[in-house]
């Protein structure tokens, strides 16, 4: 055994996380391969909503994959944009720990990093929005939020 791999109940999680991420992404490349014994089709033609996630949900996984340090993001794909993914910073423990995640991803990603006020002044959006391995990638946290009832001072 390697003396010089560190060995720690949060490193062997993350490794194993990884190697499932990995795993789950190499499952969704075969599914999303063409069978052998089917013939191409003469033209292309429309993947299926459930293909078009997979390959949304098989990008998401390598790139989580290859950052296991980034800030933790609650994942969707909905079956109406399935090459849109929407991620959401909500379990950090406050609203510079949040900002400073999606400033994070918003680097990984390359993009600007955005904030507007609602409408009814209760909280502020920060969001950064990009596009990777070929899916669009909306990251983003309410913070500064106002008690329902409570004035802002705003």
């Amino acid at each position: 055994m390697d003396s010089s791999v560190t060995h720690t109940p949060r490193a062997d999680t993350v490794r194993a996380a990884h190697q499932l991420v990995v795993q789950a992404g190499a499952e969704l490349e075969k599914l999303l391969a063409p069978a052998p014994t089917i013939p191409a089709p003469a033209a292309p033609q429309e993947m299926t909503v459930s293909q078009r996630q997979a390959r949304t949900l098989a990008a998401i996984a390598s790139l989580v994959a290859s950052h296991p340090d980034m800030p933790t993001v609650d994942w969707h794909v909905s079956d109406h944009t399935p090459e849109k993914t929407d991620g959401q910073i909500y379990a950090e423990a406050d609203d510079e720990r949040r900002r400073a995640g999606v400033a994070a991803w918003g680097k990984l990603l390359g993009c600007e990093v955005t904030e507007k006020r609602s409408r009814d002044d209760r909280w502020t959006q920060v969001e950064a929005n990009a596009s990777s391995g070929g899916v669009d990638v909306r990251i983003w946290a309410h913070v500064d939020r106002t008690p329902k009832g409570a004035k802002s001072d705003g």
